[in-house]
C-alpha cells in the first residue's frame, strides 16, 4: 500500500482526493491537514509516502510546508497543487523539494497517474 497525506485548508478539496484516491486500490490515505504547521507535524507522526500539498492555506503555505517536510523527509513524495496555475507556482514547488505540480482542475484525471510516475512507488 502507498500512504497518503492530504494537505488542503479546504473540506471538500480534501473529500473529493479521498474519493480519487479510494478508488485506487494500492493508496490509502493516513491522514489530512487543513494548513501548513499541521502538515509537517502530520507527516513527522505517520511517515507518508506521498504528500499532497496546496499552495495557499492559513498558518504557513504549502511552498514552506514542503521545504520543512522534503528537509525532515527527504524520501516523501510532495506533489503540490494549486487553483493557480503559473509557471512560478511549479517553480516554487520544485525548489522547495516537490517532485511533481499539478494544478488542481487536473487533479480528478491525473493524479493517480502523476503520484504513481513521478513518486517511483
Amino acid at each position: 500500500m502507498i500512504s497518503v497525506l492530504v494537505v488542503d485548508d479546504h473540506a471538500l478539496v480534501r473529500r473529493t482526493l479521498q474519493a480519487v484516491l479510494e478508488s485506487e486500490p494500492i493508496l490509502t490515505i493516513v491522514g489530512e491537514a487543513a494548513d501548513g504547521l499541521e502538515a509537517i507535524r502530520m507527516a513527522e507522526a505517520v511517515h507518508p509516502h506521498v504528500v499532497l500539498m496546496d499552495l495557499y492555506m492559513p498558518r504557513m503555505d504549502g511552498i514552506e510546508s514542503t521545504r520543512q517536510i522534503h528537509r525532515h523527509l527527504p524520501e516523501t513524495c510532495i506533489i503540490g497543487m494549486s487553483s493557480e496555475s503559473g509557471a512560478w507556482v511549479k517553480k516554487a514547488f520544485l525548489s522547495a523539494g516537490a517532485r511533481a505540480f499539478l494544478p488542481k482542475e487536473l487533479v480528478p484525471g491525473h493524479l493517480v497517474e502523476v503520484i504513481q510516475k513521478e513518486c517511483s512507488l
